[in-house]
């Protein structure tokens, strides 16, 4: 009989689990096959070879998190019991490893319930530990729900923010966006899409005025985000846009559902002269924010700045959990704000940034189109990239970079 127990849950798991991979190995040592191939086992003992492949990972592999995808179910483990019972193993071995699997499910029952659950469980004490990779299957389950809940789903977003000193006012930044998604494909017609939702603030949350914005396509006329026709779907899928409390909302409008109504969608718009290039009382870090509402199962994220900026690496790139609003200032966030993110943004080496991606046939001609619009140099600037699996929702994706000291009178002169 299970042996009842008021162990931790970690501490539980570990036990129940290491009691059953000794038995296990005990009896394919007795059996002569601890160290064959799952195939030569499943031969031998006339078993399903998914059954024998579980068995053997569970024995020879590192207990974690993961093991508790090896362990066979209730059937299964009684029909790997009754191949070794048929092949004349002893029953006091045989009968000390059935107890140590109705330990262990009576484990999974006093902590989770069922398996799916302990499965969270275990995900999420690897995230305290720093591991945060078995989360990904988590997010994926995430996307499935929230396409069907919320109608509409895309394979892939991109947003690409550029930053750079203003030729005739360099204490000030010009900036520029490009943005888009590919694969938007709605499950229901009338399904909307946030497509983006313009605003600005400083570190402290104190209010600023959202920048003056020019389309980057010359030939847009609105209304809605500054779409790039030449990167989208023809005919340009319409958009609607809405004001709520000073912030202009647009949204992707109602189409046909399913394969027939998939939709790729472009947008970019610049600044000039619109933000301060150094630090001040206000703020320490220049962050660029994407709002996640809407699922999509990739999102690349790169932020380009001007090697004028001096940044050699980034302040952060991080995810914010944003159940209240669309951005949480920099001094209001608290640890609990931040989901755990194993993706970490890495450099685009080169002398030019080397943009290119499977993920978006076009991409490094979208790029060039920025650099110039904006009669830039992209070998001026250096760029990072953060892709993110399924990345969750409600969520805000920042990448921050440290702002300049001010020059003094005398470096200026």
């Amino acid at each position: 009989m299970p042996v009842h127990t008021t162990l931790p849950f970690q501490e539980d798991y570990y036990g129940c689990l290491n009691s059953l991979r000794s038995t296990l190995t005990e009896l394919l040592v007795a059996a002569g096959v601890l160290h064959a191939r799952p195939q030569e086992v499943a031969r031998e003992f006339h078993l399903n070879k998914n059954l024998a492949w579980k068995i053997s990972k569970l024995v020879h592999e590192s207990p974690g998190p993961e093991t508790l995808s090896f362990i066979p179910g209730h059937s299964g483990f009684r029909i790997f019991l009754q191949a070794l019972t048929d092949h004349g193993l002893a029953a006091e071995s045989l009968a000390k490893a059935e107890v140590a699997f109705d330990t262990f499910q009576a484990m999974v029952k006093r902590h989770a319930g069922d398996r799916p659950t302990l499965q969270l469980l275990l995900d999420s004490l690897a995230v305290q530990d720093g591991d945060a990779t078995g989360l990904e299957e988590s997010r994926r389950l995430a996307f499935q729900g929230n396409s069907g809940i919320l109608g509409i789903q895309a394979s892939v977003r991109y947003t690409t923010f550029f930053c750079a000193p203003n030729a005739q006012q360099p204490e000030l930044l010009d900036t520029a966006f490009l943005g888009g998604l590919l694969g938007i494909r709605r499950f229901r017609p009338n399904a909307c899409w946030p497509l983006s939702r313009h605003t600005g603030f400083t570190d402290d949350g104190t209010e600023n005025h959202p920048p003056a914005r020019t389309a980057l396509d010359p030939n847009f006329v609105g209304p809605g985000p500054s779409i790039i026709g030449q990167f989208s779907s023809q005919p340009i899928p319409e958009v609607a846009v809405r004001q709520i409390q000073g912030m202009e909302i647009f949204e992707l409008a109602e189409g046909p559902i399913g394969n027939r109504g998939i939709d790729d969608l472009c947008t970019g718009h610049y600044s000039r002269a619109d933000l301060p290039r150094y630090r001040d009382a206000h703020n320490e870090n220049g962050e660029f924010h994407i709002y996640l509402a809407s699922p999509v199962a990739k999102i690349q994220y790169d932020l380009v700045l001007h090697k004028d900026l001096g940044v050699t690496e980034l302040a952060s790139s991080v995810m914010a959990l944003n159940f209240h609003q669309a951005f949480a200032p920099l001094q209001a966030r608290q640890p609990q704000d931040y989901l755990p993110m194993p993706e970490q943004a890495r450099l685009l080496h080169g002398a030019r940034p080397a943009f290119g991606t499977p993920l978006i046939p076009r991409y490094e001609e979208m790029t060039d189109y920025v650099f110039e619009r904006m009669d830039w140099q992209a070998e001026d600037f250096r760029a990072w990239r953060l892709e993110i699996p399924y990345p969750p929702l409600p969520a805000t994706l920042i990448m921050g970079f440290p702002l300049q000291e001010a020059p003094t009178s005398a470096q200026q002169a």
